[in-house]
Order: C-alpha cells, then sequence, then structure tokens
C-alpha cells in the first residue's frame, strides 16, 4: 500500500484531476493502519524503532522547511507541502523491519501494473496517453503518469532494483516461478522507458547503478573495480566534447535549452531579501510567482530540486538540503560496507540526488522515487553489525539476502536482530 501511494503522486490519468489527493489520503491512510496495527498488539512487539543520524538529519530539515511558515509568502501551502513528507518518514519507521527482497518485489509488481495499464492507455486515452509537447519530436509515452519523466524515472528504477538483485543473489526471492514472466517484466519495464524518451533519468539511473557497484562491499576487487571506473571516468572527461559531439551526430537529444531557460526564470525570482531564506517551501506554484514565466508556458517546478530549494528557502535552506543528502549517502554506504552487499538504498539515494539536478525529487511535491528511497534507507540502516554475524554465521538475519535451509521457518528468525526501541 505503501509503494502504491507513492506512485500515486506521479499519477494522472485526464478525467481524474485528484491524483494528489488521493495519493495523500493513501498515505495517511497507511500511516493509520500501521498505527493502529502497532497499538492492537500487547505483547511488546508492537512499533519500535530507534532515531538513527539520517533521521535526525531529516527531522532538522524538515523543522527548517517548517520554520519557513515564518516568512513564507503562504504559510498553509508551506505546511501543506511539509505534512506529507513528516508523514513519509514516520510510516518508513513502521516499515523498517520489512526483508529488502518483500520491499523490491512490491516496487516491481507496482512497476508492472504501472507499465502494463500505460500501455492499455494507448488506445483507451488516445492522444492523452503522450506528452502534449515533445521536446525529441517523437511520441513521449507517459500512460497512466502526468508526465512521460515521471513513468520513465519509475521503470528506470525498477530496472535498478532487479540489477542489483541479481548481484546480491536476491533474484530468487523475488521472482515469479516463471521465466517467461520474469523475463516478460524486465522487457516490459525497457520496452515502456525506451517509450517514454526519458533519457535524462535513463541516464542518472545508469550513472547510480555504476557509482553504487563501484562504491559499495568490500575487498580487493572492489578497489580494483574503482579504480578502473575511476580512469575510465578520466578518459571520457578528457574526451568529453568529442563524446558530447558523437552524441549529438548519433541522433541524441542533448538540448538543455528548455529546462535552461526554466532555471534562468526562476532564479530570477531570487533577490537580496529573499537570497539567504527564500520566499517559503513550496511556494513556486502559487499565483505569485506568475510573472517569472510566460503566458505561454507556466512551470509548475524549477526542473531541479537545486534551484528550487535555493528559491523557495534561500542559502540556508539550499546547504541543509545538501547536508541532508550527504547524510543519507554516508549512511547508505555505511550499511554496503558493513555488510558487503551491493546497497539498494545507496543506489536510490544517488538516483534521487542526481534526477534532483533535472527534476522535482527532494523538493516541493512528492515523488514517488523519493518515497521508495526512503523506505530502503529506512530498512537497510537498522540492520545491524549482530544481524550480519548472523547472517554470516547462519544465513539469518539480513532480510532479503539470507539464504535459508531448505524447510527453515522464517517465523524463527532471531527477533532481537532487528528489533530496536525509541530513543533520544
Amino acid at each position: 500500500m505503501f509503494v502504491v501511494a507513492s506512485v500515486a503522486f506521479d499519477l494522472n490519468l485526464g478525467f481524474i484531476s485528484i491524483f494528489g489527493d488521493v495519493a495523500e489520503a493513501a498515505l495517511v491512510g497507511t500511516f493509520f493502519v500501521f498505527v493502529l496495527h502497532s497499538l492492537g498488539k500487547n505483547d511488546g512487539s508492537g512499533f519500535q524503532a530507534k532515531l538513527l543520524s539520517q533521521d535526525w538529519a531529516y527531522l532538522s530539515w524538515v523543522a527548517l522547511m517548517g520554520a519557513s511558515m515564518l516568512w513564507s509568502v503562504s504559510a498553509g501551502t508551506t505546511f501543506k507541502t511539509l505534512a506529507p513528507l513528516t508523514v513519509v518518514w514516520v510510516t518508513t519507521l513502521f516499515l523498517c523491519r520489512l526483508p529488502r527482497a518483500d520491499a523490491v518485489r512490491a516496487v516491481l509488481i507496482v512497476a508492472a501494473a504501472a507499465a502494463t495499464l500505460s500501455l492499455i492507455a494507448i488506445p483507451l486515452l488516445g492522444e492523452f496517453a503522450y506528452q502534449p509537447a515533445s521536446s525529441t519530436g517523437a511520441p513521449e509515452l507517459r500512460g497512466i503518469f502526468r508526465h512521460q519523466l515521471r513513468l520513465g524515472a519509475f521503470m528506470a528504477l525498477a530496472l535498478g532494483l532487479i540489477v542489483i538483485a541479481r548481484l546480491n543473489g536476491d533474484i530468487a526471492r523475488i521472482r515469479t516461478k516463471s521465466s517467461v514472466l520474469n523475463v516478460g517484466l524486465v522487457l516490459l519495464l525497457v520496452t515502456l522507458l525506451f517509450l517514454s524518451r526519458a533519457r535524462g533519468y535513463a541516464g542518472e539511473a545508469a550513472i547510480a547503478l555504476v557509482l553504487t557497484i563501484l562504491l559499495s562491499r568490500r575487498g580487493f576487487k572492489k578497489w580494483v573495480v574503482l579504480v578502473i571506473g575511476s580512469l575510465s571516468a578520466l578518459v571520457v572527461a578528457n574526451r568529453f566534447n568529442a563524446v558530447w559531439q558523437g552524441l549529438q551526430d548519433s541522433g541524441f537529444d542533448t538540448d538543455l535549452t528548455g529546462r535552461a531557460q526554466v532555471w534562468q526564470r526562476t532564479l530570477n525570482g531570487v533577490t537580496d531579501e529573499t537570497r539567504l531564506l527564500g520566499h517559503g517551501f513550496g511556494t513556486l506554484k502559487l499565483s505569485e510567482f506568475d510573472y517569472l514565466f510566460p503566458s505561454t508556458y507556466r512551470a509548475g517546478h524549477a526542473h531541479s530540486s537545486y534551484i528550487q530549494a535555493y528559491f523557495e528557502t534561500g542559502l540556508v535552506g539550499l546547504v541543509a538540503l545538501f547536508a541532508l543528502i550527504v547524510v543519507q549517502l554516508v549512511v547508505a554506504w555505511r550499511y554496503s560496507v558493513r555488510c558487503n552487499t551491493y546497497s539498494y538504498s545507496l543506489f536510490l539515494v544517488l538516483y534521487t540526488a542526481t534526477g534532483s539536478l533535472t527534476g522535482l525529487n527532494y523538493a516541493g511535491t512528492l515523488s514517488a522515487l523519493f518515497c521508495i528511497m526512503m523506505l530502503f534507507l529506512a530498512i537497510e540502516s537498522r540492520i545491524s553489525r549482530s544481524a550480519t554475524k548472523a547472517h554470516e554465521r547462519t544465513g539469518i538475519g539480513v532480510p532479503g539476502t539470507e539464504q535459508l535451509a531448505p524447510g527453515h521457518d522464517t517465523s524463527r528468525r532471531p527477533r532481537t536482530a532487528l528489533t530496536v526501541r525509541l530513543t533520544r
């Protein structure tokens, strides 16, 4: 339900224009279901979660965004934008003991459903299934999503999780018994990614995946791969102009003119009075700032989380956002090294951060990418050293990676390996 609610933030069917409200209602509903379920337990096994460094960093960031209500051009808009961010974080605390493989499986099921419905939307919705104005000249499928980039971003996310599951040996725990369905899912996701023409998110997902492989795990092999990757990056950087020209000659659209114009117009709204603290979190979409954009196209956001953060919360908010991302990256990377595994959360944090260069994920409207990243970070950051040692010794204790013996009762997994208590 959490994954469905997360994806609902990115949906739009034309004749139903309330998906944002539906998503928020579903998210709040998920939260209260977990609260009631936890309160209903009388055996002491209800909600227990320890606040970790990324939680305190997130709370500090949320508090700063909330403080912007004091000077926001619309305190109500700031609060309405901020409230779902808080609900997402609290809900992930209830889900932090979910096995990684179960979380991956849930994302892939929703991705398969979204991809199938997006294909069905072509004959049902006709032209509405495609982006109204194509940036490439070719049809850009958006399906049931409100933008082709959101469709492409979610498909790339699902494919990235499949690659990491394969590298970790988790694939047996998430795939179906039918090889046809397994191969068909990958082909379906690749097809939808291609039809969406979401080149930016596809490239950012690839970069995040490569960085995850380079930075994850321990040992000599990791450093060999890291050195090879670094040398390759230096070669590409040294021949960047030739590579860029080659992409253009091959027909790849490298034009960022449209986004660059939105970036510049957004930055034009930053004044000396707002440079430090901004106009207030979540306010760029308000009519007060319509004057920044031409009447022919009113951008709903800055097409960059970082530029939007600068506009809405100033230099202070931008620095706080960078600090939050750094903390999340460090937490995800430490888990990867500690458990000697390829981290789903590291991939998702890197993907969300790089995707925020040209999209809105870390500021303003919630996205499926941000919510799913928060979920996996909550899960992996709470896998303890004792659980890791138990996994190395018995194959039990690390959600999503354990290799269980035939007939093993998973209900007898040591609860102490994953159970922690709420502390300050």
